[in-house]
């Protein structure tokens, strides 16, 4: 059709930037996470991208898809290369994706509240 192999390289791309848009978009799920701090937030998206690849990975293995990533040194050397991209595909899909009024308060609120809590530790010091 339109010459495009779908390889688990692709495929895990392509998951990494739809589950940004889910965790942007999914009512609910979007307040919950906006809510979060920054670095819970990374961790998050980091772990759920590493399940993604792991799954690619060990369902390689077990010959249960057809894949690029193999069970060597190589094939998990590709998979470590191909986190990172996923990685870089889902932190800028989240940071070009509008956001909706919602997350935006709820960002805003919390933002505040981090700079209180930081502003009163300094003086205490």
């Amino acid at each position: 059709m339109l010459g495009i192999e779908v390889t688990s390289d692709w495929l895990i791309l392509i998951a990494s930037g739809v589950t940004s848009l889910v965790f942007s978009w999914f009512p609910g799920l979007n307040t919950w996470y906006a809510a979060l701090r920054d670095p819970i937030k990374k961790l998050i998206m980091a772990g759920v991208i590493l399940l993604i690849v792991v799954a690619a990975l060990v369902l390689s293995c077990y010959n249960v898809i057809e894949s690029n990533l193999a069970c060597t040194k190589e094939g998990i050397a590709a998979a470590v290369g191909i986190y990172l991209l996923a990685i870089g595909v889902n932190q800028g899909l989240f940071k070009v994706t509008p956001q909706f009024t919602s997350v935006k308060e709820i960002k805003l609120v919390t933002t505040n509240a981090e700079e209180k809590v930081l502003l009163k530790s300094v003086k205490e010091d």
